[in-house]
């Protein structure tokens, strides 16, 4: 267990190392950076599951955001902006600034994978050669869906003590194996809701636009579960920007929902692997 020293509130990570350099294959390591959804994630996510089989050959790091988990939750700064900033300072502080980078996201991790790397890089993607890829898992592309505008009004409106029967299907389904892990869940969201500005802030993202699609599709692939809410505005917005989409780059699991680290995690892995190969192929097309 370690904690950020150099960001502005303490977060909580993980940071694995590959296996001892003789039992490494010859090719460089990769570094993954892992990062969870709002709300109901924490680095428990990927630990153990995902990070045991990528760091037997790769750098791997999850981490708590703001607010999860046990990271420090601020009363506000749950903004896009203020989990960009706490993710380059810890990039910083672990030196990984530097490394070629494959950012993991689920969810609202997804777009904050889209905007390290649009930092890190330029809307273009062109500000240097690199290697950095994002990976992003069942991503809220287009945030006005029906389904999450409803969702957040439940939250609004719900008392604390009857959340549980106003969570999505697959996730109460999960949490009810675990009343642990939900005590503590429900602990924190009584927090976030009532004493922090957690819910206004995240109201303020915004769409992707078509510099970010074309970032997706130069760096990145896409996994949704065709059950979502997020995968079912997806449609929506290829038409928008139809000139970007690249199908090649987009995978979906029949029969998924949002929460797909949970339902389908061999299925996720997989996608994660396979994903370096599909890239290059699909750079090599587009070429």
């Amino acid at each position: 267990m370690a904690f950020s020293t150099q960001t502005t509130v303490k977060l909580h990570y993980i940071f694995s190392k590959p296996l001892s350099p003789k039992q490494l294959s010859p090719k460089q390591p990769k570094y993954y950076v892992l990062i969870h959804g709002l709300f109901f994630g924490n680095l428990a996510s990927w630990y153990p599951f995902f990070t045991q089989v990528l760091s037997q050959e790769n750098y791997v790091l999850c981490y708590d955001l703001r607010g999860h988990g046990l990271s420090e939750a601020p009363h506000q700064g749950y903004r896009l902006e203020d989990h960009l900033d706490d993710l380059e300072h810890l990039l910083n502080e672990l030196n990984l600034t530097d490394q070629n980078l494959c950012f993991i996201g689920h969810s609202y991790g997804a777009r904050l994978a889209l905007a390290m790397l649009k930092a890190r890089h330029g809307s273009s993607g062109e500000k240097k050669p690199t290697l950095d890829r994002m990976y992003l898992i069942d991503p809220p592309l287009l945030m006005a869906n029906q389904e999450d505008q409803e969702f957040l009004e439940q939250l609004k409106n719900t008392n604390i003590n009857d959340l549980k029967s106003h969570l999505p299907n697959s996730l109460a389904l999960l949490l009810t194996k675990e009343g642990r892990r939900l005590k503590k869940m429900l602990k924190r969201w009584t927090y976030l809701l009532q004493e922090t500005q957690f819910l206004k802030e995240l109201e303020g993202l915004e769409n992707i636009d078509r510099e970010d699609l074309a970032l997706i599709n130069r760096f990145g692939r896409v996994l949704f579960g065709s059950e979502s809410g997020c995968y079912k505005a997806f449609p929506l917005l290829q038409e928008r920007l139809d000139q970007h989409s690249d199908q090649s780059q987009l995978q979906v699991i029949q029969g998924g929902g949002h929460f797909l680290l949970n339902q389908s995690p061999q299925q996720v892995l997989d996608f994660i692997i396979s994903a370096p190969k599909q890239i290059s192929q699909a750079n090599q097309n587009r070429d």
